[in-house]
């Protein structure tokens, strides 16, 4: 009492470390003030007048807010990617004729000579298999008939968009080309309106075959337009 300097009836809150009793001090003071009670003098007569206590009911207004939080909300589902079709092409692409079918008995291949008389002075471009060069020339020299001979790497394929204008027929060899001058080939015979096949090579008969249709094509083409009649 002396050392907190207390007082006799007041209140106050103490705290201590635990087992550490010298660490004792007061947190809190609390003013208090006494109040003698009254007591009423007891007496056996009832009383005459007997308050009624009327309840009168508390109503309270509860808000939904906190239940409305609490609510499980339903996770929309993720709508689905509609599953895109691919529409069939409308150009039909034109099979590649061979001379032979795979399977076919060499009885049944065609072997009558091919006839190149009427395509003297025509220009042929071929396109691949470099190795065959002086062996296509030896066989169309006596023909009459042009030839250009391109190899079939990427540095063809920037010359044969200067000579598939003055061209006439276009043979790519398909196993002895690369896929950026076949590309350009085809794409520049497509611009120019140049017949072309795009030939295996299976042998040398299938290739002269290949350029005799596509030099009779470009024959049909130029009689049509009437490009004949000028060169005669």
């Amino acid at each position: 009492m002396r050392y907190f300097r207390l007082e006799a009836g007041q209140l106050v809150d103490l705290v201590m470390w635990r087992g550490r009793k010298d660490t004792l001090t007061i947190a809190w003071k609390h003013p208090f003030t006494y109040e003698e009670p009254i007591v009423n003098a007891s007496s056996n007569r009832p009383s005459a007048i007997e308050q009624q206590v009327v309840k009168t009911p508390v109503t309270t207004k509860k808000s939904n807010r906190y239940a409305r939080k609490m609510k499980r909300q339903p996770v929309p589902k993720a709508k689905k990617a509609q599953r895109r079709v691919r529409m069939p092409k409308e150009q039909t692409i034109e099979p590649i004729v061979t001379t032979a079918v795979p399977g076919q008995l060499m009885d049944f291949v065609d072997k009558t000579p091919l006839d190149f008389t009427r395509f003297t002075g025509m220009r042929l471009v071929i396109v691949g298999n470099e190795q065959q060069t002086a062996v296509y020339r030896e066989f169309f020299a006596p023909t009459g008939i042009e030839l250009i001979h391109l190899a079939g790497d990427a540095q063809s394929a920037k010359k044969i968009a200067c000579l598939a204008k003055k061209s006439d027929a276009i043979v790519v060899v398909t196993s002895r080309v690369s896929h950026a001058a076949s590309a350009h080939v085809i794409a520049q015979a497509k611009k120019h309106g140049i017949p072309f096949a795009m030939e295996r090579l299976d042998g040398r008969r299938s290739l002269y075959t290949a350029c005799e249709r596509q030099l009779e094509r470009a024959w049909l083409k130029q009689k049509q337009e009437g490009k004949l009649l000028k060169k005669q």
